[in-house]
């Protein structure tokens, strides 16, 4: 019997990429992690030190360096790529230039050497870059997604959590649009455990200040960034999530950018909406009755969306 290696690429190691390799490890997600990043020197000194962390880890890891071709048999390849200080500004869109060359440049070459796997994109502007990626790289729907509201989901859940006390696991709540400041929370979706929160109302404790819990959660990256300068943890630990749900056919159903056809009355684009992902990447988009206002808000934000996929296609000449 051939037992397969579970191989995941990790493209761009700065403090991100870096994270999901080491999450990838001590999550027991992956057999094998290869790194890859344009500076040889870093990616030569990441892999020592994660290999000098596996003795810790729950399952035996094998970190190594690769070229983009070295990348052709991964099962699931993350694109981490970036430079996060060119979105200081408070917008994730200042690094739109810079990532959609890098991402231009090296997806064709991976794809080039054989891979038939599935990406999963960090990278930012989040929505515009999994378009590019699926544009690029001519995978069957559905093998391209990015992280897009997970980490924003996480920080409303939270946010509920503080406010309620309730466990986060007793409740469900999530953030849709696209993962930048246009997102918004569908407040007419959360439930506890089957409970809408319309009829939890009369207890104090569920009565949010909505636009106040909307805001702070979505400026949640930005109070990380000002006293570090990055984010790590958190987007490191909804991207290795990403992986796990692929590798181990979780059917899981969470928050992430995918792409849209005809769901939502949207199509051409990807975005952040609750999605089944499994084996074969994004499974099944869901469609939800959204309130009238949510609707209106989450057009808006796939309009936003469009807006950036254009600017993209005019830096690449297209």
């Amino acid at each position: 019997m051939a037992i397969q290696k579970r191989r995941v690429g990790v493209v761009g190691v700065g403090h991100v990429g870096a994270h999901v390799a080491f999450n990838l490890g001590m999550m027991g997600i992956a057999d094998e992690v290869l790194l890859c990043d344009l500076k040889e020197s870093k990616v030569i000194s990441e892999v020592q030190d994660l290999n000098d962390a596996v003795m810790y880890m729950p399952n035996h890891v094998i970190y190594k360096a690769a070229d983009y071709g070295g990348l052709k048999d991964c099962d699931v390849i993350v694109n981490a790529v970036g430079d996060i200080t060119l979105c200081a500004s408070g917008s994730r869109d200042g690094e739109l230039e810079n990532s959609v060359r890098q991402v231009a440049d090296y997806v064709p070459k991976v794809i080039a050497a054989g891979f038939q796997g599935i990406f999963v994109s960090i990278t930012n502007p989040c929505d515009v870059i999994a378009h590019l990626i699926q544009e690029k790289s001519g995978l069957p729907k559905g093998r391209v997604m990015g992280t897009g509201t997970l980490l924003d989901s996480s920080r409303l859940i939270h946010a509920i959590s503080e406010q309620t006390g309730l466990d986060a696991r007793g409740f469900t709540a999530f953030m849709m649009g696209e993962h930048g400041n246009a997102q918004i929370v569908p407040w007419s979706q959360i439930s506890f455990y089957g409970k809408p929160l319309s009829e939890m109302e009369h207890d104090p404790k569920f009565r949010f200040d909505k636009e106040k819990v909307q805001e702070r959660t979505i400026k949640g990256g930005w109070v990380t960034y000002s006293g570090k300068q990055c984010t790590e943890y958190g987007i490191a630990s909804a991207g290795a999530t990403l992986v796990r749900t692929i590798l181990h056919d979780e059917k899981r159903i969470l928050p992430c950018s995918a792409p849209l056809d005809g769901e939502y009355g949207q199509e051409g684009i990807f975005c952040g909406v609750p999605a089944v992902i499994g084996k074969d990447g994004v499974e099944k988009v869901m469609e939800y009755n959204l309130a009238e206002d949510e609707m209106k808000r989450f057009i808006e934000c796939c309009e936003t969306i469009r807006k950036n996929i254009a600017k993209g296609q005019a830096i690449l000449g297209e």
